[in-house]
């Protein structure tokens, strides 16, 4: 591998970065993209149930859900391998369980 060349992931295993793990900034970046995505969502929702039917606000809706979810599943596969030791932990079948009898 030469100088700034970007690792290739193995199927199954998380993408190395060339720059290492995210930054705090970056991170509150992320996230105020993500809560405006949800909120541009949410209007969009809101405008098309209320106002007459526009193709531009109910498109613009459409493609914020596919870019939410398509996000939410790279984020899913991306933390994949910890999510996988979440679920094998006794204390989430167990809080499962007893949220289920309730």
């Amino acid at each position: 591998m030469t100088g700034n060349a970007i690792p290739r992931a193995r199927v199954g295993l998380p993408i190395a970065l060339p720059h290492g793990p995210i930054k705090k900034h970056q991170r509150c970046f992320v996230s105020l993209l993500t809560a405006l995505r949800f909120f541009v969502l949410a209007v969009t929702g809101i405008l098309a149930f209320v106002r007459l039917f526009s193709i531009g606000i109910v498109g613009l809706h459409a493609l914020m859900g596919f870019v939410f979810v398509g996000l939410i599943a790279l984020r899913v596969a991306n933390n994949l391998n910890h999510l996988s030791q979440s679920v094998r932990s006794k204390v989430v079948w167990l809080t499962l369980l007893e949220a289920r009898r309730e």
